[in-house]
């Protein structure tokens, strides 16, 4: 399960199945599924999901790129899932967090 999670920080942005990883590292989706919640205390599509809402946190307050290039750079074609996820996680749209948390220094 180290290896998924490693593989999953690696390779967050990429498509993929889970069925597919499941199979790569000898495990059946459902044992897979079980295997991986009972070490992380999450399903593998959560924590996968935080992944990348993390990691466009980062990008929302070190860059000014956009919301939608963002959700495409973490893994999501459609900017408005993205943002309907993102509140989901944070409470907060994508520019509410960017106008919050955006580094001091950018506004230079």
């Amino acid at each position: 399960i180290l290896q998924i999670q490693q593989w999953l920080e690696d390779h967050f942005a990429d498509k993929f199945r889970f069925e597919d990883v499941a199979r790569e590292h000898g495990m059946s989706i459902r044992n897979f599924m079980r295997r991986f919640q009972t070490a992380t205390g999450d399903k593998p599509l959560h924590y996968l999901q935080r992944l990348r809402i993390e990691t466009a946190k980062g990008l929302l307050s070190a860059t000014r790129k956009s919301i939608k290039t963002i959700s495409y750079e973490v893994g999501y074609d459609d900017a408005s899932f993205f943002a309907r996820l993102f509140r989901q996680h944070t409470e907060l749209s994508p520019n509410q967090y960017r106008r919050q948390f955006q580094h001091k220094d950018n506004h230079a």
